[in-house]
């Protein structure tokens, strides 16, 4: 709620509480993880997603974002591999979604899967 009313560094405050009683909840990462992207912080957005990811690799939509940021930063081959994540967990449900990220692992030079 606090992130939705851009208290972002209130949100953040909480989300790092929250984890503090929660630490291995992959979605409070995620959580914190938009809230640093949203504040701009990317690179400890990318540590939160990735963290994420490894408490929960069922989690597409922090490897969406993880492989956002990775691209933006210019972390390639981890973008990619993010996407291809991404488009393993999401293509059966939404293929058109699928076929746009599949275009944009070729864009960076990369096989989609």
């Amino acid at each position: 709620a606090l992130s939705q009313a851009k208290q972002l560094d209130r949100a953040e405050q909480v989300a790092k509480q929250a984890l503090q009683i929660l630490p291995a909840d992959s979605y409070l990462h995620f959580d914190l993880g938009t809230i640093y992207r949203r504040q701009g912080k990317n690179p400890e957005a990318i540590g939160e997603y990735r963290e994420s990811v490894r408490l929960n690799d069922r989690n597409a939509e922090a490897w969406y974002d993880l492989g956002t940021l990775q691209s933006q930063e210019r972390g390639t081959q981890e973008a990619i591999d993010a996407y291809n994540h991404y488009i393993e967990l999401t293509a059966a449900r939404d293929p058109k979604q699928a076929e746009t990220i599949r275009q944009r692992v070729k864009a960076m030079g990369g096989t989609p899967r």
